[in-house]
Order: C-alpha cells, then sequence, then structure tokens
C-alpha cells in the first residue's frame, strides 16, 4: 500500500514539474519543500517517527515535511529492493496517510488543464 501511494506521489510531482524520468523523486520532493509545496502545516497530524527511520537522518531537518522529504524515497527503495528491514504496518500506516497529504497540497497547483481533465 506505501509503494502504491509513493507511485501516485510521483505522478503528481513529475506533472507539476514536467519532470522527465530523469529526475528522482528525492530531488523531486525537496524541489516541492523549496518551492513550499507542501508544510507541516497541511498535515492533520504528526506522528513520532520510529528510531529506525530517525537513523536514516545524519543531521534531521528541522520540519517535519522535510524530514518525509528525505524519508519516503528511502523507504519506498528499500521496499522495492526487498531490504524490509522488519517493517510493520504500524510504522508505515503514517507515512501512507502523509504521502496522501502530501498529494493533497500539490494537486491544486497542477496546471488548470490537467485539474479539467482530473475532475471530468
Amino acid at each position: 500500500m506505501f509503494a502504491q501511494t509513493v507511485v501516485g506521489l510521483e505522478k503528481v510531482l513529475r506533472i507539476h514539474y514536467q519532470a522527465g524520468k530523469g529526475q528522482r523523486l528525492g530531488q523531486l520532493l525537496q524541489k516541492a519543500i523549496k518551492d513550499e509545496l507542501f508544510a507541516d502545516s497541511d498535515f492533520e497530524c504528526i506522528w513520532p517517527l520510529p528510531e529506525e527511520f530517525l537513523k536514516r537522518f545524519e543531521d534531521a531537518p528541522k520540519s517535519y515535511a522535510a524530514r518525509l522529504a528525505v524519508l519516503i524515497p528511502s523507504i519506498r527503495n528499500d521496499l522495492l529492493h526487498g531490504d524490509c528491514h522488519g517493517y510493520c504496518f504500524d510504522d508505515l500506516l503514517p507515512l501512507i496517510i502523509h504521502t496522501r497529504e502530501i498529494v493533497d497540497a500539490i494537486v491544486p497547483h497542477l496546471p488548470k488543464s490537467m485539474m479539467e481533465t482530473m475532475s471530468a
């Protein structure tokens, strides 16, 4: 389920930035943070991240949104390459919800032509 929500997020970012395959998800998320397409205020609630997830940061970004911009691609890559680190559903559920909230924050920034196609 996590991988599927990340696929949707990546698609929305690629549409927004008209990005080719050469740009990785992590790069697109960093650009979205810089461009303020999503921020901590876009999340219904902020869950504490499991210790296993926190180990992925050399210097943890200050904002929760910036942490997710690093964490989501990292965990997606692990899962798609079969390295699950013993993740359980309880660890991934908040990330699934937050990934959807990021998409919800970005969609209003899509080109009008895309919005019309999506609502038809």
